[in-house]
Parts: structure tokens; C-alpha cells; sequence
């Protein structure tokens, strides 16, 4: 009088309808390419509906992101012995609704291109994305 219990030893996984998982799931902002300049505040309405936990700044030297294309960070260390350079472009403030950059000085602090040219600009172009 053996019994087969192998349908209690696999649990039945329920299926849920992709529309009711809506509001749990990452939602992204891409800010597209802008014209950024020293001394400047940019503030970008991002839609995400939260604080965005995840936020990258790009830079770019044409307005498509055709030519160089580099990931902002807030310190890089210069070429020069002991000294330190700060990229120009800072995420100085976010919120559920927007984010805020600030760039001072040169827009990036000095980067090597793939030729291996040493660049320093002081305009150009940014792109921000986020999750949220």
C-alpha cells in the first residue's frame, strides 16, 4: 500500500500576470546627450517615481556620442606626480523627481583617448542614465 508522494514533494509555482508586476519592476531614465559649460546647474527631471539608486554620467566631446565617450567618476588621478584632479561634472543633488549636476573647471579633468591624446575640455556633452 504505497502511495506516490512526489506531487507533495514539488511545489505548484503560481503564474502571475505580467501586467500586475508592473509597479515592481526597475524602471530606467536616460537622459539623452546635452550641451554642458563650466559653472553651470543642470537639473534633469528623471520620472523614475523613486530615488534612483543607481546613477551613471557619461561625457562626450560631440553632441550624438559619436567621439569619445567617458564615464564621469568624482576624482581621477592626473598624469602629473601628486597631483589630483576632480571631474568637473557632479551629481550634487537627486530626488524622487529629478537629478542635479554641476560642472566647474574643466568639464572633465584630464582623460586619454584611444589615440592616446590627452584631452582636457571645458564644454561638451553629458548623458545621464538611472534606475529607480
Amino acid at each position: 500500500r504505497i502511495r506516490d508522494v512526489r506531487a507533495f514533494l514539488t511545489p505548484a509555482v503560481p503564474t502571475i500576470a505580467d501586467n500586475s508586476l508592473t509597479s515592481t519592476k526597475l524602471k530606467t531614465y536616460d537622459s539623452g546627450w546635452f550641451a554642458v559649460d563650466q559653472g553651470v546647474l543642470y537639473t534633469k527631471a528623471h520620472g523614475l517615481g523613486s530615488f534612483p539608486f543607481m546613477v551613471q554620467v557619461l561625457f562626450s566631446d560631440t553632441a550624438d556620442g559619436s567621439g569619445d565617450v567617458i564615464v564621469v567618476t568624482n576624482t581621477v588621478h592626473d598624469y602629473a606626480p601628486h597631483v589630483w584632479n576632480y571631474s568637473g561634472i557632479h551629481v550634487v543633488d537627486m530626488d524622487i523627481s529629478s537629478i542635479q549636476l554641476r560642472s566647474s573647471g574643466g568639464i572633465v579633468a584630464h582623460y586619454t583617448d584611444k589615440n592616446g591624446v590627452s584631452k582636457n575640455p571645458i564644454t561638451g556633452y553629458a548623458r545621464i542614465k538611472a534606475i529607480g
